[in-house]
């Protein structure tokens, strides 16, 4: 992620369990054993790949996510 080009934050999904993918099954199944199932309609995220970093008005904020696209944030 960048902030007027500059780097902010970097990450890559396989540090996330081997994959977003493992960590969502890891979800899942965590919650089915508590007793509190993942229910149709819910929004599952696999984890962050890079720190949570402020924001401010006149921010522009840039995520890359290679074959999928790009993601482009104005701050107003």
């Amino acid at each position: 992620m960048t902030n007027h080009d500059k780097p902010i934050a970097e990450g890559i999904a396989s540090q996330c369990m081997g994959s977003p993918w493992n960590a969502c099954r890891w979800l899942v199944q965590k919650r089915a054993r508590d007793g509190n199932p993942i229910q149709a309609g819910e929004i599952l995220l696999s984890g962050s790949l890079g720190p949570v970093v402020p924001v401010q008005a006149g921010d522009r904020l840039e995520l890359n996510m290679g074959h999928l696209g790009r993601l482009v944030c104005a701050v107003i």
